[in-house]
């Protein structure tokens, strides 16, 4: 936890003291998201089953899925004026 803590606060302060600097940092952020799910992907398909990643499968498009319509409702009441 203390890496992902340390790693953040390197880069505020990275990003402090380049903030008055055009850096274009799509590319390495597309580069590291890509790496990322790549991982994610090999972690998932080493600790888990067929019939287990069916049900993470199951799962995620439940997940989708509501926060899709639940979005949509939120967005509709927003603009009509609704208050939540």
């Amino acid at each position: 936890m203390i890496y992902y803590l340390l790693s953040l606060l390197l880069g505020l302060i990275v990003g402090f003291l380049l903030k008055n600097r055009e850096i274009s940092t799509n590319k390495p952020m597309y580069a590291v998201l890509v790496l990322l799910i790549f991982f994610l992907g090999v972690s998932i398909g080493n600790t888990l089953n067929l019939y287990e990643l069916s049900q993470v499968g199951l799962l995620s498009l439940v997940f989708s899925t509501t926060t899709i319509i639940f979005s949509y409702l939120t967005s509709k009441f927003i603009r009509r004026g609704i208050k939540l």
